[in-house]
């Protein structure tokens, strides 16, 4: 079964669970105390979360604690790049800063999931989901903006699988 904490209005998994109710939440609870069993879900998403929460280290402990082989986290880049790509092109999720309690590097973010014990961290910079995009709009964002700034190695997220 497949764990999204933090799903909100697109649901990724078998079980969907957010701190406010949506039509697509299965489950209302904080990412830092999740009400399930421990080793219950054989994957978990986390995207673009953990940087709202006040106790982030609680909460890699809890995504730890509920599953038994891989967590996926979803990130803000800050790396200059991250920020500029955020304000051009209003893509991610928050575009107030004042709504982020903490901000990652790829070398913080790496150094903490050390530091919690999980091993097997594969760390890459990617691009949001043109999600709210189709047709036309996707194609021309791709093809303008996504494929010229990865052919130079600038993406403005982050995301980490970790195998447990």
């Amino acid at each position: 079964m497949k764990l999204d904490v933090g799903c909100g209005w697109t649901p990724r998994g078998d079980v969907n669970c957010d701190v406010k109710m949506t039509p697509c939440v299965n489950v209302v609870c904080s990412a830092e105390a999740l009400p399930f069993k421990t080793d219950t879900f054989d994957e978990t998403m986390c995207k673009n979360v953990i940087e709202h929460c006040l106790h982030p280290t609680e909460v890699l402990k809890e995504l730890h604690r509920v599953t038994w082989r891989k967590i996926t986290l979803v990130t803000d880049n800050i790396h200059w790049i991250g920020k500029a790509f955020h304000y051009l092109f209003r893509r991610g999720v928050c575009v107030r800063e004042e709504e982020h309690c903490y901000a990652w590097t790829k070398f913080y973010l790496r150094n903490l999931l050390k530091r919690y014990g999980f091993g097997d961290v594969r760390l890459t910079n990617v691009f949001y989901k043109t999600a709210n995009n189709s047709g036309w709009q996707k194609r021309w964002f791709d093809r303008i903006v996504t494929r010229p700034l990865s052919m130079i190695g600038l993406k403005p997220a982050l995301k980490a699988e970790i195998w447990i």
